[in-house]
């Protein structure tokens, strides 16, 4: 009998061990989802923790992370220039800040919807942001697939600063430039952006207070805002004036 006994036991301590795992299973999703929607608020981020790490996603880009391309020339040779990201350093950013293992990325709607979420490993959760993209000149599906990740790394804050950058526009010799068949322009070969030195300072608020750039040839070719150096320059100079 007593052998007996002991079996039926450890068959009912294995049950219930079963059902707790089950249980929590089941429960455990509801219970974060229940507390997200009463708090209103993000808690699952709220701790000292992930705030440094929402911060360090946010933090401005350096020049080397950006690129600078031609969006449009008019007739009279000034061009707009486009500051843009590369899918690669929204990759770079979010491995630095939370791991290669602690993001991941999905595709929906074939490539119109990317869901970027990272991991929380205080509460075991996914938390996801989501943004719509739009089809590339040169190759759709893959431009596509690039520029909805982008977008939805726009909603972590990396690079989101890119926004409130000024409107560069300057005007281009005329060997940086070739004549359409339409009577516009296009940049020539001798215009090679990647080649040009940019600089940049932000403010606390991490937007964009001074912008500028050399060309190869190490002639200014564009400013906007006052940096530290001229704003210091200034100062000193008002004061020397009140004298």
């Amino acid at each position: 009998m007593q052998p007996q006994v002991v079996t039926n036991i450890q068959l009912l301590l294995l049950a219930l061990k079963m059902l707790g795992k089950t249980f929590r299973k089941v429960l455990r999703p509801t219970w974060i989802t229940y507390t997200h929607k009463v708090a209103n608020r993000p808690l699952h981020f709220n701790t000292e923790n992930n705030m440094k790490k929402l911060v360090k996603l946010q933090n401005p880009l350096t020049m080397n992370q950006i690129d600078f391309r031609v969006q449009s020339i008019n007739t009279g040779r000034y061009v707009t220039i486009l500051a843009y990201k590369d899918a690669r350093v929204d990759m770079q950013r979010l491995d630095d800040v939370v791991g290669p293992l602690g993001w991941k990325r999905e595709h929906l709607r074939d490539n119109h919807n990317c869901v970027v979420s990272i991991f929380n490993p205080e509460t075991n959760e996914w938390i996801s942001k989501e943004d719509t993209g739009t089809e590339s000149n040169a190759e759709a599906e893959k431009g596509l697939a690039s520029d909805s990740f982008k977008r939805a790394c726009f909603n972590w804050g990396i690079g989101r600063e890119l926004y409130d950058y000024p409107l560069i526009k300057f005007q281009l010799s005329e060997e940086e430039t070739v004549k359409t068949t339409a009577g516009g322009f296009r940049p020539s070969w001798k215009l090679n952006l990647k080649d040009w030195k940019w600089y940049a300072e932000w403010n606390a608020d991490g937007k964009v207070s001074y912008l500028g750039c050399r060309d190869t040839n190490d002639q200014v070719r564009f400013t906007w805002g006052e940096s530290k150096a001229q704003k210091t320059k200034r100062r000193i100079t008002e004061a020397e004036a009140k004298k």
